[in-house]
């Protein structure tokens, strides 16, 4: 059962949903929730091509952000607690320097799960699409991750992608271990090229698995040749969470240096939990 969430508070609207489901999830299943923002020193700071002598203006320009930066990041921490307090949810905040990258999962250690906006920076400049923090947290942190979008839907239903392979079965797995399911129907959807045989037989065992754990789960299999990241990105789109682990016979980290990761992470309309 999940007990504690990591939660990056920025201050775009990707982060502003994050920092919102994390509070619901907190509520809804009695979990902790921390709250940490980065100041991220090593970027701000970082060496650029300067006339001579004029290095002296770069580091009174340098010291000026710092204190910006560290002064927004300390409200939006203040704003998050006051909406944890609002919603009576237990929680924490921090704000850490350094490499935000490195930073969220040192913290991420002691917690069950992460969850962040898909553009979260703390570089409080638009830098637009999935931030390079996230997919690397999402490819190469070990404990699962939420990325949200820019809002939250408006659904109570969960769409978990499943194509039998043994990360979409850690997936499912953790999903359901950490009750992230309790009082929501769960659609298990399978893409393959035939929809009778295997694809289908898997559906139906995942779906046992998540009934096994007190979770109203129904099976789809979709039959279709083409890659499953356009698919799920249409399917979704009446879904409140999208259940992610390998798609098209690929392994889950082969398929995240590819394109079409990028277009999940980049245009999936719902919250993406991702687990490998």
């Amino acid at each position: 059962m999940l007990k504690s969430i990591l939660v990056a508070v920025d201050g775009t609207k990707a982060s502003d949903a994050a920092q919102a489901l994390s509070i619901d999830l907190s509520k809804r299943l009695h979990a902790r929730v921390a709250g940490i923002g980065v100041l991220d020193r090593p970027w701000i700071t970082a060496p650029q091509a300067t006339p001579i002598g004029a290095s002296y203006y770069k580091t009174v320009r340098d010291q000026a952000v710092l204190k910006r930066i560290d002064e927004q990041i300390e409200t939006l921490l203040s704003q998050f607690e006051a909406r944890c307090r609002e919603a009576g949810v237990e929680y924490a905040a921090a704000e850490w320097e350094g490499d935000p990258e490195k930073l969220i999962e040192v913290e991420s250690e002691t917690h069950d799960l992460i969850v962040v906006g898909k553009d979260t920076t703390f570089h409080f400049r638009p830098d637009g699409g999935t931030s390079k923090t996230v997919v690397h947290l999402a490819r190469d942190d070990p404990r699962p991750v939420i990325v949200t979008p820019d809002e939250l839907p408006r659904s109570d239903k969960i769409l978990l992608a499943f194509d039998g392979s043994l990360p979409a079965s850690r997936a499912m797995h953790m999903f359901a271990l950490l009750g992230l399911a309790a009082g929501r129907p769960v659609e298990v959807l399978s893409v393959a090229k035939t929809a009778e045989g295997e694809a289908k037989r898997r559906a139906v065992q995942a779906a046992k698995v998540l009934r096994n754990h007190d979770v109203d789960a129904s099976v789809t299999v979709i039959e279709s040749a083409e890659h499953p990241a356009g698919i799920l990105i249409d399917r979704s789109r009446d879904a409140a969470l999208l259940v992610m682990g390998a798609f098209g016979h690929k392994k889950l980290r082969d398929f995240f240096f590819g394109s079409c990761t990028e277009r999940l992470l980049d245009a999936c309309p719902v919250p993406l939990f991702i687990h490998h």
